[in-house]
């Protein structure tokens, strides 16, 4: 199976989230024993695109084919879009299953998180 990638334009990026998961158990003794669950971290961003008609095709085509945050794609953190971009490409989803976007000053606003593939 071949994965999708994101071919829709951006215009801005912003990581908005570094997640580990650690696991705490106390259960079986009086004491706090904790242990990572994810030794790597997991980032989100989100992606602002102009509000055009044309995007807005793209966008609800490219949703649709995910079926919400369901399927996974390639997405490059571009640093000639995004500053901070490392050029590195990530397994992504969308982190919505509701085709509703947030406004930022007549941007839309996607929020995409990082596949983890070993926990």
């Amino acid at each position: 199976m071949t994965i999708a990638t994101w071919n829709i334009p951006w215009m801005q990026s912003k990581l908005f989230s570094i997640e580990f998961k650690t696991e705490v158990d106390s259960e079986y003794t009086s004491h706090e024993q904790r242990s990572k669950a994810r030794s790597s971290p997991r980032y989100g961003w989100s992606l602002r695109m102009e509000k055009t008609k044309a995007n807005y095709l793209l966008l609800r085509a490219f949703f649709e084919a995910r079926s919400g945050k369901y399927n996974a794609f390639n997405w490059k953190w571009d640093s000639l879009i995004d500053e901070f971009g490392d050029d590195q490409t990530y397994l992504v989803r969308l982190d919505i299953d509701k085709f509703e976007f947030d406004d930022d000053n007549g941007l839309w606003v996607i929020p995409i998180v990082q596949v983890v593939t070993s926990e």
